[in-house]
């Protein structure tokens, strides 16, 4: 019986790991198909796929129960803050297949192995699209990203896991990640970097925050780097240039570092002005979930998008929540795999939805969300799980 619960688990990961995945996976074919047709498609066949694999097992009460939660304050949201109900099905459209990928257990370690074997096949996949004609940079920049997360796990703790044993395959990994990052910076937007730092931070300042000395000399070399940074950059975007390459995530830092954030802002000043406007005048009910406003244009804020559409109370919620997400991260009584799987759809949903994208669009956040709610595990039962995944 253990066997087969734990030969479930292993499937159940990759399917979830697949499930991350498609979204930059499938981004070739985003240019003849639709990509939310495209992606709904995908999504529905994974979760069929689950389902009809697990289905003696019995199912995961906590994520039924959240999905009601949800669906009654979005009920509440449109009886009193008149949401679009356009934008409710959407948001719908994309929350319950996620939900129901988390209804089954699955293994944490797994789950990394399988991210990252997928990140090798997904740096293959886009790497040629700047150089095929026209692309969408956002969507290839947050696509390069899965990979460069994971070549930096593979690489950082490939011994630990069992991922990654042979020295000369971690110099190859450190090549992979140096030409995905170099990649993602050139022709990628600024929020795949960020979101990458956000990773680099709660790895070396959460996770591995025993190692005081190395941590503290990265945080001189950055403020030292800062301090530069405007050169550095304009010397970059000039040998670039001699290549003929364009590149406009490094214009953007040069600009917001020469001529400050404003400069840079890519418009974002007005949104947020007219965001804060909304919070405003309705403070506690919101404005109404919308995924994007009348004229295509949505905050580019992860918090400000909360406020805008459920009121101060529901940004409130969201602050404490991650600051929860965060000391689980740091918890002592929390094994390895658990916080890696943690710190990665942390980084690689708030890092984006600080700058870009809307919240009610985006499924690694929810993934990370029904993560906390299915998998949250404290005391023994993590040591246990830990020294059982070794073994």
């Amino acid at each position: 019986m253990e066997k087969f619960k734990d030969r479930h688990e292993k499937i159940n990961s990759k399917l979830i790991a697949l499930f991350l995945y498609q979204y930059s996976l499938l981004i070739p074919i985003m240019k003849y198909l639709n990509p939310t047709i495209l992606v709904s498609i995908s999504g529905i066949i994974i979760v069929v796929i689950l389902f009809l694999y697990n289905n003696r097992s019995p199912i995961n009460l906590k994520v039924i129960f959240a999905l009601c939660i949800i669906t009654l304050c979005l009920a509440m949201n449109i009886l009193l803050a008149h949401a679009r109900l356009y934008g409710i099905f959407t948001f719908l459209a994309i929350l319950f297949p996620v939900s129901l990928m988390f209804v089954f257990p699955f293994d944490n370690r797994m789950f990394i192995h399988t991210c990252c074997t997928l990140a090798t096949l997904n740096f293959f996949v886009l790497c040629f699209i700047p150089f095929l004609g026209e692309y969408e940079y956002m969507r290839f920049g947050y696509g390069m990203l899965l990979s460069a997360v994971f070549f930096y796990i593979r690489l950082v703790y490939g011994d630990k896991l069992h991922i990654n044993k042979k020295r000369q395959n971690k110099v190859g990994d450190a090549l992979l990640l140096l030409a995905s990052l170099s990649e993602m910076g050139i022709y990628g937007a600024r929020g795949a970097l960020l979101s990458f730092g956000l990773l680099f931070m709660i790895d070396w300042f959460i996770i591995n925050k025993h190692r005081i000395f190395r941590n503290g000399l990265f945080l001189i070399t950055v403020i030292f780097i800062y301090t530069q940074i405007g050169n550095i950059l304009t010397i970059i975007e000039l040998m670039l240039q001699r290549l003929g390459i364009f590149s406009y995530a490094i214009k953007k830092f040069r600009m917001q570092f020469e001529s400050g954030i404003f400069a840079a802002s890519s418009g974002r000043t007005k949104l947020y002005k007219a965001a804060i406007d909304k919070i405003i005048d309705h403070p506690w009910l919101g404005n109404g979930l919308d995924v994007a406003e009348k004229d295509g244009l949505y905050v580019h804020n992860l918090f400000l998008q909360v406020g805008q559409d459920f009121g101060i109370p529901a940004m409130l919620f969201l602050i404490i929540f991650l600051i929860l997400i965060l000391s689980y991260i740091n918890s002592k009584k929390v094994s390895l795999e658990v916080k890696i799987v943690y710190e990665v759809l942390f980084a690689i949903s708030i890092g984006r939805l600080m700058v870009s994208s809307v919240l009610w669009r985006r499924p690694e956040f929810w993934m990370l969300v029904f993560l906390y709610l299915t998998k949250k595990r404290t005391g023994r039962m993590v040591i246990e799980e830990h020294n059982r995944i070794l073994e």
